[in-house]
């Protein structure tokens, strides 16, 4: 991440016509660094539309008076709305012919802004500016969580790309003639936005120098839920079939070969072959990115690797038939939008985890529900991977680093690591 020099004052060339938009939601614990990272542009936006969704932790309170001492930052509060709902209620308030639109909590470079509307005002006929993102994190894991999941730049095709909404900016007119955000969607609707634009008309200019940095949800439990979250906005939204029925159909397939490979040795090799060719571009970003110092680091980052995608995969596959189930009972894809659904930001501020947390319970659904990866998961190597994943929903980072090693390292041995919230130990036998 590029660095703003110490003792930058905050830029005072503000360019005309730029209205930057955000939604927020209980981020206290980044709200002061996302405004900073706002002062530290090179060029200021014509205004800043802030839309609180009902804030309860100080975030509200730090917007407010930020909006005191800056007649150009404007808050509103409207308690209840969606992620959606609140985009769309910002870019309708927004002055400017131009909506820049991010998400509190990225770290933008300090030349975010600049980079993200300079295709718009460069040229009249460009109706969206598709900036990137990159991983951050201020944890072990949730540096390599960022790492595995985030794409990187050789890998999307400017031509198809739709750009998430931590880093977009769009004409409002653009925005008006696509109907704006589905605010009937709890997850997705950007991608949908982004649809929406392209079969409205809207040229896009891929924008590849317009980066924030994003970091996901702080613990491995949290981000399998965000990850069932996500799936479910895609059966919501009739996302990615094809995408889908591929994962069940292969780890169907793999569940096969494990349960042959027991007796004969060319499932298993073919198991080994897919596994190796599917996880072959998630150890290239891990490889690339280096989210750990340091070889043992780099080790615990390698190994957690396949949990990570393993633990994603499982978390789509409950996800997203329930996404489909919700969208068939509520009869329109509209009559979502008073659907009582869940966040997967209520896991940080809910209850603490059970003892098997989202991941067993997610495993065990998928093991019931397929007797071939039933059998295949009593292995000793498929318990330890469990072991491994099934712990990190729980520990600290550095805690479920360190047993992600260990598990490979010793198998035979017990690990004890303190609980996430201190209250006891969490005894495994790998």
């Amino acid at each position: 991440m590029r660095q703003t020099v110490p003792g930058d004052m905050p830029s005072e060339r503000t360019v005309p016509g730029v209205s930057l938009i955000a939604t927020v939601f209980n981020e206290a614990a980044t709200i002061d660094a996302w405004l900073a990272g706002l002062d530290a542009q090179t060029v200021r936006p014509q205004e800043v539309v802030i839309v609180d969704a009902g804030s309860t932790d100080g975030t509200l309170e730090a917007l407010q008076a930020r909006a005191a001492r800056d007649p150009a930052f404007k808050v509103l509060v409207v308690a209840g709305l969606s992620v959606p709902e609140g985009r769309n209620r910002a870019i309708e308030a927004a002055a400017g012919p131009i909506v820049a639109i991010t998400d509190a909590g990225t770290h933008p470079e300090p030349d975010w802004l600049e980079r993200l509307v300079e295709p718009l005002l460069e040229d009249p006929q460009a109706g969206v500016s598709a900036g990137f993102f990159a991983p951050a994190g201020t944890s072990a894991v949730e540096r390599v969580l960022a790492a595995v999941i985030t794409p990187r730049l050789p890998e999307i095709d400017p031509e198809t790309f739709l750009p998430s909404s931590r880093s977009v900016a769009v004409r409002k007119e653009w925005w008006e003639r696509a109907g704006g955000y589905p605010d009937w969607l709890r997850a997705g609707e950007d991608l949908v936005f982004g649809m929406r634009l392209r079969e409205a008309g809207a040229r896009f200019v891929f924008a590849p120098d317009a980066i924030v940095h994003w970091s996901p949800r702080p613990t491995l439990g949290g981000f399998f839920a965000q990850y069932r979250h996500y799936a479910r906005g895609d059966g919501h939204a009739h996302l990615w079939t094809r995408r889908h029925a591929i994962r069940y159909a292969a780890y169907v397939t793999g569940a096969g070969l494990a349960a042959a490979g027991r007796s004969r040795k060319w499932p298993r090799l073919a198991l080994a072959a897919g596994v190796a060719a599917y996880m072959r571009k998630f150890f290239r970003r891990v490889r690339a990115e280096r989210p750990i110092d340091g070889a043992l680091g780099r080790l615990g980052a390698h190994l957690l690797v396949p949990v990570i995608v393993v633990m994603g995969d499982v978390a789509k596959m409950i996800g997203y038939p329930k996404g489909l189930y919700e969208r068939a009972r509520a009869g329109s894809p509209e009559a979502l939008q008073h659907a009582a659904i869940r966040s997967h930001r209520a896991l940080d501020a809910g209850a603490p985890p059970t003892r098997l947390g989202p991941l067993g319970r997610g495993l065990r659904r998928l093991i019931d529900a397929f007797p071939p990866l039933r059998a295949a998961v009593k292995s000793p190597a498929a318990q330890r991977a469990i072991h491994v994943a099934r712990a990190g929903a729980h520990l600290r980072p550095s805690c479920a680093v360190r047993l992600a090693a260990a598990t490979v390292a010793a198998p035979g041995r017990s690990a004890a690591y303190r609980l996430r919230d201190g209250s006891g130990r969490v005894w495994l036998r790998a």
